[in-house]
């Protein structure tokens, strides 16, 4: 459970701090908001497309290893925040963060229906988005202050690279074929 807590932890510090602080990271980088919002819809997008397929290839693959992936590359969406400028890293940022937004929410909720079972099910998801919106609510203070005393979002990027990394390597290192119903062998009566 601690594992997945932690994944979704991160996953709430990476999306409420972009949600909340998005448009004023774009106007740091001299991008109109209406840009930065049509970006910011167009993440949305391809999002829609991929929470479809991370719960599709979930279904034929490890859930764990998709999991990781999806957590990697938000990493990659974040530090093309830091690493390219402008309306390079705006239209990167779109593309490749969409990929991964909300992808971990059939990732999550499948893992922890299989590892843990149905009768806690509600309870057990509760807890673990509980952990999300902790983290989510500690990045929005968090990088709202750093822009404050540094002018700009970089170490809080930063902070959400770290972190995808440790959400990453918390994902690949589920015990998935141990604990996961799906990989239980069926005994004959």
């Amino acid at each position: 459970m601690w594992q997945l807590s932690i994944g979704y932890f991160v996953c709430g510090i990476t999306t409420a701090s972009i949600s909340v602080h998005f448009i004023k990271w774009a106007i740091s980088e001299n991008i109109s908001t209406s840009e930065a919002a049509l970006s910011f819809g167009v993440l949305s997008a391809v999002n829609g497309i991929s929470v479809f397929c991370s719960g599709y290839f979930s279904d034929k693959f490890q859930r764990r290893i998709i999991l990781g992936l999806v957590y990697a590359t938000r990493g990659i969406a974040f530090l093309a925040l830091l690493l390219l400028s402008g309306k390079v890293a705006l239209w990167a940022f779109a593309i490749v963060g969409g990929m991964s937004w909300l992808a971990t929410v059939p990732l999550t909720t499948a893992l922890t229906s299989e590892i843990y079972g149905q009768k806690k099910l509600g309870s057990l998801v509760g807890l673990i988005n509980m952990s999300h919106q902790l983290g989510g609510a500690a990045a929005v203070i968090l990088f709202g202050m750093v822009y404050d005393i540094f002018g700009n979002y970089d170490l809080g990027l930063w902070v959400g690279v770290i972190s995808l990394v440790i959400a990453s390597i918390a994902s690949f290192t589920i015990r998935e074929h141990t604990f996961s119903s799906r990989f239980y062998k069926r005994f004959a009566n």
